[in-house]
């Protein structure tokens, strides 16, 4: 049987007692599993470097598609030189010739003389092609932009080259889109008449 000084004693001592319950439970719960932080810096690692090789995998497919959609560009281009005699047969006008870069390059050298911006020289020189044809005896020029599917830019690029041809020429300029589809923008466009569209046929892109 206790005693009231034994349960004086104990009542002292039950709160160290729980003291050292609360540290011994504090250190397991901090304690870690012996090897434990290498294995979280070696998880690290690897998340990290799963992370750069899948960024280096979209970086690679993003200059793919780059590269696909420089080479069919080229080669609507090439399909577009090819249906130039098609194009102004469809404006009503008659083809003489194409206009060749080392031309387009005097013509620029001579609107920067008019105060036209250098950068917009240089895209003029870089016109995809320019047709000089003949409507009723008269000459007149077509500014031809070459596009996979044609955008606002293809059509800016086009209305402003053959406003620089009727700067530098006198003559009658015709804008014109060439690609196998269009945006909704160069769509209104056309269907406005502020350009017209050269469709490409798709399947003449295709290898054989």
């Amino acid at each position: 049987m206790s005693t009231p000084n034994d349960d004086a004693t104990n009542d002292l001592l039950r709160p160290n007692q729980q003291a050292a319950i609360d540290v011994e439970r504090d250190a397991s719960l901090q304690s870690e599993p012996e090897g434990f932080p290498g294995f979280v810096r070696t998880q690290v690692d690897i998340n990290k470097a799963i992370v750069e090789r899948m960024d280096a995998m979209q970086s690679d497919v993003r200059s793919l598609k780059d590269d696909m959609g420089d080479i069919k560009g080229k080669y609507a281009r090439y399909e577009v030189a090819r249906d130039a005699r098609l194009i102004t047969f469809d404006l009503g006008v008659q083809y003489l010739r194409e206009i060749e870069r080392d031309e387009l390059a005097k013509w620029a050298q001579e609107l920067s003389h008019k105060g036209i911006a250098a950068q917009t020289l240089r895209s003029f020189r870089q016109a995809d092609l320019v047709i000089e044809a003949s409507e009723k005896e008269q000459t007149v020029y077509v500014a031809i932009e070459v596009s996979y599917t044609a955008d606002q830019r293809d059509t800016n690029r086009a209305i402003r080259n053959a406003d620089l041809l009727r700067q530098l020429t006198g003559c009658e300029a015709k804008p014109v889109v060439a690609s196998v589809k269009n945006d909704h923008h160069v769509s209104q466009q056309v269907e406005q008449e502020l350009v017209h569209w050269h469709q490409i046929d798709e399947h003449a892109l295709k290898a054989d």
